[in-house]
């Protein structure tokens, strides 16, 4: 039986990302871009586009466009079970990833990637780029596949509203950025986790609001904000 145009266009949007034309932290190209290039309508772009969010695969940005959120697809088992617990508890299991990140960042970098996180710390943030490549490059120079794939977990909790945690200037967060890129620089792995936890509890504002459903508490959707 042919699939639908919706789904051979998710599967070649997920060869896009999984063969690495599209990196990710890129922005892919519009709607209307990707209808003209295929001969479909923008109604079969979104859904298409939709079905690859779900994986959390793509991110859209209102205002900015979609961009790559993870190379392959999420967990699905594990975002559901991080969604059955509080955002107090999803954002306390965020500290602690990123925060022994660093530690191993600081331990196993080449120096090109310490040049490159160096180089990501000083861009700062501002406008569409809220998808941080700061933290993904931590990550990497971490090498640790389970850090990585839980760290992505986080981002796609189900049924919950996309809401950005802890929002704050620029410049406070480039510094932050800064500090824990000259931690890993110098091999300092207790001053590289001792500076991203702090980075991350300044990031990660309480919540205001648990939503619930069938009694039981959920994280909102977590997304990387510096």
């Amino acid at each position: 039986m042919p699939v639908s145009k919706a789904v051979a266009l998710g599967q070649w949007l997920q060869r896009q990302i999984t063969s690495g034309a599209w990196p990710v932290n890129s922005r892919i190209p519009t709607e209307s871009e990707i209808a003209t290039q295929h001969g479909v309508g923008r109604s079969t772009v979104r859904e298409a586009t939709h079905s690859v969010t779900m994986l959390g695969m793509l991110e859209a940005l209102p205002g900015c466009g979609t961009f790559v959120r993870s190379a392959s697809p999420v967990n699905s088992v594990l975002a559901g079970y991080l969604g059955r617990h509080s955002a107090e508890g999803v954002r306390a299991l965020r500290t602690a990833l990123e925060a022994e990140a660093a530690a191993l960042a600081a331990l196993r970098r080449t120096d090109a990637q310490a040049a490159a996180i160096e180089q990501a710390a000083a861009s700062g943030l501002g406008g569409c780029r809220r998808l941080s490549a700061f933290h993904r490059l931590v990550f990497e120079a971490a090498g640790e596949a389970l850090l990585s794939d839980l760290y992505d977990g986080l981002f796609t909790v189900p049924a919950q509203p996309s809401a950005v945690a802890g929002r704050r200037p620029a410049t406070d967060s480039t510094a932050e950025h800064e500090l824990i890129a000259a931690a890993i620089r110098a091999g300092d792995a207790d001053a590289a986790r001792t500076a991203a936890a702090r980075h991350a509890g300044h990031e990660l504002a309480p919540e205001k609001r648990v939503a619930a459903t069938g009694g039981r508490p959920l994280g909102r959707r977590l997304e990387p904000s510096g």
